[in-house]
């Protein structure tokens, strides 16, 4: 059983907008594993829902078994360029942006530090 938020991160950006607007928070862990719903969108290359959870006051230098949200992000980026992009009966609800994400991540850690 995941959260709301959890599930949110792998749709497109308007749902995690209307959750975060509903007060949901936004550091709280997503699942049994731990996951922050960040780390999760991160590891998606879900930018439009990474930004949005950076902006809604989302940590990202927060850790999983040792793995950043910048990690995880870097080897998602790699893990998709090594597969072949799924074939969808129809459009998927966001393309992956890892480039971005990564972005947003290195400008939401240079703030911190």
């Amino acid at each position: 059983g995941g959260t709301p938020l959890g599930w949110a991160v792998h749709l497109a950006p308007d749902v995690t907008q209307v959750l975060l607007k509903a007060g949901v928070q936004v550091n709280q862990p997503t699942d049994s594993d731990g996951r922050t719903a960040l780390w999760q969108a991160a590891c998606g290359g879900n930018a439009g829902v990474v930004k949005l959870l950076l902006d809604g006051g989302a940590n990202p230098t927060l850790r999983l078994d040792g793995l950043s949200t910048l990690d995880c992000a870097k080897q998602g980026k790699e893990n998709a360029r090594l597969q072949r992009p799924p074939a969808f009966d129809r459009e998927p609800p966001f393309v992956a942006d890892f480039d971005r994400v990564i972005a947003l991540l290195q400008q939401a850690l240079a703030k911190k530090e």
